[in-house]
């Protein structure tokens, strides 16, 4: 387990939820979207994560194209396909709680597949509006899963044609441009982000030792970055804009763990584990909170409601990766015989708690 890894999780989990805090502190400033813009940036950080961490994990342990994609759909769709049949079930009972979501089956049948749609409302959104992420996610492991397949498990060459399948998509989505949602979706330059993240993965055995001052210095400069960057650039490419300075920043917290520099204090680790949960459940709470300061419509409310909203959300997501997301999760890897990865077996007595391997959501 790499500690600062799981740190970053359990940042990138959390800055997230600053986009989605719009409608509780809406009686602050007619505009407060415009300020909590910058918490997107925590889904590119989640990607550069998964990037690496998949490389990390195949080249200590490299495993099969089917037992790969195996692992990710035992890590990744138990819990998605449980909060989307929630919210699809208050569509169908409550639908006045919900906004562009419909009790559609048609749509629930995408939602669960992985395929992007449009929604009402105008934007590419599954029925739970945060699984636009884990189309993105899915889609990569799925040429990964390709790419281990074509090569044999050689992670050089792995690594090769999963980037080289990423650009020829965004080339063909430049040249091409189809009336079709997957595909504008998945020719995206957002996928580029994994691809950051592969390579730091690739050449993390070969990079030279980095004195832990400049690392940090640098890791700490490119937060300022990635933070202000939809602020200031929001007409820039999200994977310029921020997949770089997530780079960066993954890079600097590798870096500095090889050289004895790793937070490893129990609670923010335990926050990393249960991001996955936090990036998928904050929604609930979060919403749930926006309704009580909406009604109220008092600034002084809004402010006293958002650290016990976020509070709140973190709370819930633990319980629900302690209760539910884990024990789902290792009881479909036994029953599939499905061996645990090694970056998740790695130190578990240390903090008590695994490590999370991809979302992290981030796995997202």
């Amino acid at each position: 387990m790499i500690y600062n890894v799981q740190a970053l999780r359990a940042w990138a989990a959390t800055i997230v939820m600053f986009v989605h805090l719009e409608t509780l502190l809406r009686p602050l400033h007619d505009d407060v979207s415009h300020y909590l813009v910058a918490g997107q940036v925590g889904v590119d950080l989640f990607f550069v994560i998964s990037g690496f961490v998949m490389v990390h994990t195949m080249r200590r342990k490299p495993v099969s194209a089917g037992a790969f994609f195996l692992n990710r759909i035992i890590r990744v769709v138990p819990l998605y396909w449980l909060l989307t049949l929630a919210v699809f079930a208050i569509a169908i009972v409550m639908p006045s709680l919900l906004q562009a979501t419909r009790a559609s089956p048609a749509e629930l049948v995408r939602s669960l597949l992985f395929i992007p749609f449009v929604k009402s409302n105008g934007l590419v959104a599954p029925v739970l509006f945060v699984g636009w992420t884990l189309n993105y996610e899915m889609f990569f492991y799925l040429l990964f899963t390709i790419a281990i397949a074509l090569t044999g498990r050689r992670l050089d060459a792995t690594v090769s044609a999963t980037i080289a399948m990423i650009v020829a998509l965004n080339i063909a989505g430049q040249l091409w441009h189809l009336k079709s949602t997957p595909w504008n979706f998945f020719t995206s330059s957002l996928m580029f982000e994994f691809a950051f993240g592969m390579l730091l993965g690739w050449l993390q055995p070969w990079r030279a030792p980095v004195p832990v001052r400049w690392s940090l210095s640098a890791g700490a400069v490119a937060m300022v970055a990635l933070i202000a960057g939809p602020l200031l650039c929001p007409a820039v490419p999200a994977f310029c804009r921020s997949g770089i300075p997530a780079a960066i920043i993954v890079w600097a917290a590798i870096s500095a763990e090889t050289q004895g520099v790793r937070l490893d204090n129990r609670w923010v680790q335990l926050v990393g584990a249960a991001s996955y949960s936090l990036y998928l459940t904050h929604p609930f709470a979060l919403q749930a909170f926006g309704h009580v300061s909406a009604r109220i419509g008092r600034p002084v409310i809004a402010l006293v409601l958002t650290p016990v909203a976020l509070a709140t959300a973190i709370v819930i997501a633990i319980i629900v990766h302690r209760l539910i997301e884990r024990p789902m999760t290792d009881w479909l890897r036994a029953k599939s015989h499905h061996q645990l990865p090694v970056v998740e077996k790695a130190e578990p007595a240390v903090v008590g708690i695994d490590s999370g391997d991809g979302h992290g959501g981030a796995a997202v």
